[in-house]
């Protein structure tokens, strides 16, 4: 556990060649489409600053609301986008698929961690959510192992307080998410 926890500590503090810009990156400097549990069906963006990650999910968000008034007539306060704690850059780079298949030991007792696809830069809470969305996965066979589960908070860093009033809340929707334009099809005003 602690070779992953300082190998995840690593990734953390990699320099980001364009410290505002999330999601994926390469040698062009270019934004690229994001990828990962967190931005289901065919991504997000690209997305050029930080501000666009967080208009992003905060339509998706709108976007539910909008679903449940239609449906049932229901008004629902939704969460607020996390904001950056202190005076650091609000994006790190992350592994965005932390579980079981990606996490292993090789003969020598060396920790390798694999298939960085939906790596980038991405808030620090982003590995801690999708490590605790396998914790708490319904289907066992995607579960993480009790043992492990409790040193979630140490591996990818204590983010308890935005998985519970913000990501837990705001995940289940997410996988529901309608196809660009939706909205606008139906007449609704999206600017809000």
């Amino acid at each position: 556990m602690c070779a992953l926890w300082w190998y995840i500590h690593q990734v953390k503090n990699v320099p980001l060649p364009n410290p505002d810009m999330p999601g994926p990156f390469d040698g062009t400097g270019l934004p690229l489409l994001c990828r990962g549990t967190q931005f289901p069906n065919n991504g997000a963006g690209p997305l050029k600053i930080y501000h666009e990650l967080i208009i992003w999910f905060d339509y998706q968000l709108y976007s539910h609301q909008v679903r449940l008034y239609r449906a049932w007539g229901l008004l629902w306060k939704s969460p607020k986008f996390p904001q950056p704690v202190g005076s650091g850059n609000p994006l790190v780079f992350c592994h965005n698929e932390l579980n079981m298949r990606n996490i292993m030991l090789d003969d020598n007792n060396r920790v390798w961690l694999l298939d960085w696809e939906y790596s980038g830069a991405y808030p620090p809470w982003f590995d801690y959510a999708v490590l605790q969305g396998r914790a708490n996965a319904v289907n066992h066979d995607r579960r993480l192992p009790r043992l492990f589960r409790l040193f979630i908070p140490i591996i990818a860093g204590n983010h308890s307080l935005i998985y519970h009033h913000y990501w837990k809340r705001f995940s289940d929707l997410l996988h529901d998410v309608k196809k660009p334009g939706y909205f606008e099809e139906l007449g609704i005003d999206t600017s809000v």
